[in-house]
């Protein structure tokens, strides 16, 4: 599977769960996008496979996840300048 330069960086990003500032980061979450991030990153689930779960299309999946490790590069980077 070839990974985009995006998904890549976004991987990289969340990687290592026991990292505290991610695990925190990703705790503030909604628990709606906290799903989302766990289930694609962690466990390999496919947009498609997480939006038939929640009964949504793959675009509604997609953008919640953006926003997701939007919110969660925002929030290391804040914890990074403490």
């Amino acid at each position: 599977m070839r990974l985009s330069r995006y998904e890549k960086e976004t991987v990289i990003l969340l990687n290592a769960a026991e990292d505290t500032a991610r695990s925190i980061a990703i705790e503030h979450l909604t628990p709606y996008r906290r799903e989302i991030i766990l289930l694609y990153f962690f466990l390999g689930f496919k947009n498609k496979e997480i939006a038939a779960l929640h009964d949504c299309n793959a675009g509604k999946i997609s953008y919640h996840k953006m926003r997701a490790v939007r919110q969660i590069r925002a929030e290391m980077e804040v914890r990074r300048h403490e």
